[in-house]
């Protein structure tokens, strides 16, 4: 299809069709989407397009070839410390992207305005979407899955929601099994899909306790909230839309964080390093967004491609675990 030199400039709504607006609108929308899985992750830049990192099989406390200090006399060595279980991971960055098309009427007159921001909302809803379907991905593929043996699993399960729930018990349990890691990793944050996530809200709300006691151990839900901090656990659930089947959770230790997000610069597109917003807030490209306009000489749309160029390794499989849906999940 022939492509040509854009004209954007000419007309009444091309400013919003401008590098400057467009990238930091979608990645603003984007961003804040993916915020509860990313914002504790560290975030690095790739100098080459394989990763390869080392992740360790057993902690300090569970290495078989755990050494004690000896006695040193004429003769004898100090023990040598080994770690055992090191393995060699390796991801690819990769681009992953969709493009769309602005049409000279939406470029010329003012209702087009609304149609720009629709385009905008439903590109970044769906680069949103996909991308927190593929860290949950990553995640519970490679964090550690509940077995026989924890206490999680081992549990008398009641369903959530049902009479003789109690998922705060639950989700300690889940603690419990990350403490028993012997990793000093602790549960920060729990992940639970939108039925779960109501029924732990209408258990909390049905709690026979006063409202200072209900606070103080248990939180207090806000109206339309998509997270609750809970004070007894010490620890965040959110609601996710997407990437979490009913019946799963999805528990990490953002203190220790489970995994690492490298991202890359293509410098044939001079990829943005950072926006600042007209309210002062600056957001750095750690997502690794380029963009690409170009003119269709055929139909006289604007053509603007998006795509993010980044990859996710779980570093630290125990800093995570994942509960699957089935006969031991929540439901």
């Amino acid at each position: 299809m022939p492509k040509g030199s854009s004209p954007v400039g000419n007309l009444p709504n091309d400013p919003y069709l401008q590098k400057e607006f467009y990238e930091p609108e979608i990645y603003r929308r984007v961003s804040r989407a993916l915020a509860p899985l990313i914002e504790f992750l560290p975030k690095v830049e790739a100098d080459a397009e394989a990763i390869v990192a080392i992740r360790e099989m057993y902690s300090a406390a569970t290495d078989p070839q755990r050494r004690y200090p000896a006695l040193h006399v004429a003769g004898t060595e100090f023990p040598r410390v080994t770690i055992s279980g090191l393995e060699e991971i390796a991801t690819v960055i990769a681009e992953e992207g969709l493009e769309f098309a602005i049409s000279p009427r939406a470029r010329r007159w003012a209702t087009g305005i609304t149609m720009i921001d629709r385009t905008f909302q439903r590109v970044s809803w769906w680069l949103a979407d996909y991308l927190t379907m593929k860290m949950f991905t990553n995640l519970k593929g490679y964090v550690t899955e509940t077995t026989g043996g924890m206490s999680f699993y081992d549990r008398s399960k009641v369903a959530w929601g049902a009479e003789g729930a109690n998922p705060v018990k639950d989700l300690r349990l889940i603690q419990d099994d990350m403490e028993d890691f012997d990793m000093d990793f602790t549960v920060t944050d729990f992940y639970v899909a939108r039925d779960g996530y109501r029924a732990l809200l209408a258990h909390l709300v049905d709690l026979d306790i006063d409202v200072e006691t209900r606070r103080n151990l248990f939180g207090m839900p806000e109206a339309r909230s998509e997270e609750i901090f809970i004070p007894m656990v010490g620890a965040t659930v959110h609601k996710v839309k997407y990437g979490l089947d009913e019946g799963a959770v999805l528990a990490l230790d953002m203190n220790n964080r489970p995994a690492t997000l490298y991202y890359g610069r293509n410098p044939e597109f001079a990829p943005t390093e950072r926006w600042e917003t007209e309210e002062g807030e600056v957001m750095e490209n750690n997502l690794g967004l380029h963009s690409h306009a170009y003119f269709e000489d055929r139909t006289h749309d604007e053509i603007r491609q998006l795509w993010f160029e980044h990859a996710v390794l779980v570093t630290e499989p125990m800093a995570g675990i994942y509960v699957p849906p089935g006969a031991k999940g929540i439901f």
